[in-house]
């Protein structure tokens, strides 16, 4: 029966799902996105997705059913916003798929600002945050363990290790509730509440700029009092600086300081600069 098993797992990785129909018989099936309904969010990452692999008509990892698909939908949808990078080195990204799902340990090299550093990690999930994909991967160090987000693009190679591990279910929950790369597993969340001007509340009203985002209520003057819950002041800042000043900070006040912060070394970089040229 364990041989059987992985004869199945193979089947499935090569050919897709597979289900049981009468008796011990398999039979195995797929479902075309052709036939499903899908929105222009899925219609978008799906585009995204086979931009982000560079596939082209000569690729056969994509099916000609979901190529016709994506090429129907462009004469409706133009997408812009694409993956910052693009994932040229298909084989490394195949292997990363197959470790992902196997849960196999892998030996990645990673380039750094310093130079490439060696991992031997638990890959646990690819993401797309910020318009790059990311892969979520566990990996040991003298002081122990620690989750670590890895730009696929910065991976230089990946070797599959003959090392399985089990899922920890407190990594799958901090995947889940990932907002933003800046996120940090080990820290407990804070609650921020944030005080939104009527005049841009549309704006928040008709798209959630964090997962977590809550409307508390609605001020007499029209306001929003919304609620944020991050694991450091980092996975909020952007926000913050864009719409400044139409927005104030209501709780904790140390996000005050640490804004403040933020701008004056911005501002002081600015002021360098100008000198130097």
């Amino acid at each position: 029966s364990r041989s059987i098993r992985r004869d199945l797992a193979l089947i499935k990785e090569i050919f897709g799902e597979v289900r049981v129909k009468e008796g011990e018989t398999y039979r195995g099936y797929s479902q075309l996105l052709w036939d499903q309904v899908l929105s222009a969010d899925e219609l978008m990452q799906l585009s995204n997705v086979v931009d982000l692999l560079n596939l082209t008509e000569h690729h056969t990892a994509v099916s000609a059913s979901t190529r016709a698909l994506i090429k129907r939908s462009q004469s409706v949808y133009a997408f812009k916003s694409k993956p910052f990078e693009q994932l040229r080195n298909l084989p490394l990204v195949k292997q990363l798929e197959h470790a992902i799902a196997y849960l196999q340990v892998i030996c990645l090299s990673y380039q750094t600002l310093d130079g490439a550093v060696d991992y031997q990690l638990k890959p646990y999930k690819i993401v797309f945050l910020n318009e790059n994909f990311y892969l979520v991967g566990v990996y040991r160090h003298d002081a122990g363990e620690t989750v670590k987000l890895f730009r696929i693009a910065m991976m230089q190679s990946i070797k599959r290790m003959d090392k399985s591990f089990i899922h920890d279910r407190e990594v799958d929950r901090f995947i889940h509730r990932l907002q933003t790369p800046w996120a940090v597993f080990d820290q407990p969340e804070q609650i921020i509440r944030l005080r939104v001007d009527q005049r841009i509340k549309k704006y928040f009203i008709a798209k959630d700029y964090l997962p977590s985002q809550k409307l508390v209520q609605e001020y007499e003057n029209g306001d929003l009092l919304l609620e944020y819950r991050v694991t450091q002041y980092q996975e909020i800042e952007e926000l913050l600086i864009k719409w400044l000043p139409h927005i104030r900070i209501i709780e904790p006040v140390a996000l005050r300081d640490y804004l403040e912060d933020v701008l004056t070394n911005k501002i002081q970089a600015l002021k360098t600069n100008d000198k130097e040229q």
